[in-house]
């Protein structure tokens, strides 16, 4: 007996190219070997993939809590390559640990991957010499597998994955908890991890962001109708939060996955005779979407100029302020100014503390930019680990740290220099 799970790989055409897989740069590139002949294609990838999900940075979590969320995943596939035959990609995805049977298993992996990018298609073809040795490499790779997971990809995108019952037997399995509501999660949980790492050796982020890579899931298969109307169900969910979200880049990610739900629903249509719920009017949900884009670009456009005429404020009042300081710097007499005078007190430090000044004063700029959207200081690797501490406090107090690190890390800065 096995557990059938079933999922849907985004594809317009629903004419995936077996071709392309392997070539991902999500989570990292995968080490692939993907080759054809005129009848049979084989594919041997394998990548690390980091799961840690841990607020803690991956260091700082094996350090303090001995919690490694680093894995690396195995797809051994083949399928046929005949132009009459539309053919599917079967074969089974691998999860292993970073240490314990890899090494074995990594060894068998690479010889398989050298044999098969080492033979001649002109003189031999792939088949029979590479598939005499192909079901005898992935019996020996599975032996050494905690957990392991056989599939079939589907040219429309569908994709079949089976959990069987002696996945258990299996050297250095996974330790189960005695709960069996767990054991189940935990099947269902891993087995999602095998159905994400075969989406992105094959999924190429044409219409929509690679941010939104969790729109598509892996369900229990009881049957067709039902899975398919929880992905449909999933991705006009998707749709619709998206369309709430004031960003035109959020709104090109909604028309795109309204797209793809179109295609989902013409694929399922033409292989179950009927349309699948829910039933929503595409056209008329394109077409608000697209009156929301234009309601927020001119919105935007407006904000924009919002933000010219504050920067040029700034930058105007900055200039003269930087003018009086170096004014006040050079002249000999002595300027009648009153002791209380704040002025004063700020161009003395400006003059002494340079460095410091114009620091404060970007972080200043910045900060302020940040709070009003106009940029984001998520896009560095750094900064976004550090956000994971700062995630339960209001965006304001998330400004004001930055703020402040910031302005430190200029004075330090500004020390080193001197």
């Amino acid at each position: 007996m096995a557990i059938v799970y079933k999922g849907w790989m985004p594809t317009v055409a629903g004419k995936l190219s077996f071709s392309l897989i392997g070539e991902t740069t999500e989570n990292g590139p995968a080490v692939s070997v993907n080759r054809a002949d005129a009848a049979h294609r084989y594919i041997v990838s394998y990548q690390n993939r980091n799961l840690n999900d841990s607020v803690l940075p991956r260091w700082l979590s094996r350090v303090l809590v001995k919690y490694r969320g680093s894995f690396n995943f195995v797809c051994v596939g083949r399928s046929s390559n005949a132009i009459d035959d539309p053919g599917e990609l079967s074969g089974s995805l691998m999860v292993f640990r970073v240490r314990g049977g890899w090494l074995k298993a990594e060894r068998e992996i690479r010889y398989s991957q050298q044999m098969l990018a080492g033979i001649d298609i002109s003189q031999f073809g792939l088949f029979p010499r590479f598939d005499c040795c192909f079901g005898s490499a992935i019996d020996k790779i599975k032996r050494e597998a905690p957990f392991w997971v056989d599939f079939k990809l589907h040219r429309d995108g569908v994709v079949e994955i089976y959990l069987h019952d002696d996945i258990e037997k299996s050297s250095g399995g996974v330790n189960y908890p005695p709960s069996p509501v767990q054991v189940e999660r935990i099947k269902d949980t891993i087995a999602a991890q095998c159905f994400y790492f075969l989406r992105d050796l094959t999924h190429r982020h044409q219409h929509h962001s690679p941010k939104t890579d969790t729109l598509m899931d892996l369900y229990r298969c009881d049957n067709e109708i039902d899975w398919r109307s929880e992905s449909l169900r999933v991705l006009y969910r998707k749709i619709l939060d998206f369309k709430r979200i004031r960003k035109d880049e959020v709104y090109c990610s909604s028309l795109g996955l309204l797209i793809y739900a179109k295609s989902f629903r013409y694929i399922s249509k033409d292989l179950l005779g009927k349309t699948i719920f829910p039933s929503i009017n595409d056209k008329l949900l394109e077409e608000s979407i697209k009156a929301s884009q234009v309601s927020t670009n001119n919105s935007l456009q407006q904000s924009i100029k919002n933000y010219d005429r504050t920067r040029n404020v700034t930058i105007g009042v900055l200039g003269l302020y930087l003018s009086l300081t170096s004014l006040v710097k050079l002249t000999d007499k002595k300027i009648p100014i009153a002791d209380d005078s704040m002025l004063l007190w700020l161009a003395e430090i400006t003059v002494r503390n340079p460095f410091i000044s114009i620091a404060f004063a970007v972080c200043g700029i910045y900060s302020y930019l940040t709070a009003k959207d106009v940029v984001s200081y998520g896009r560095f690797k750094i900064v976004r680990s550090l956000l994971r501490f700062l995630q339960p406090l209001p965006k304001v107090w998330n400004v004001f740290f930055w703020f402040f690190a910031a302005t430190a890390g200029g004075v330090v800065i500004a020390h080193l220099i001197k």
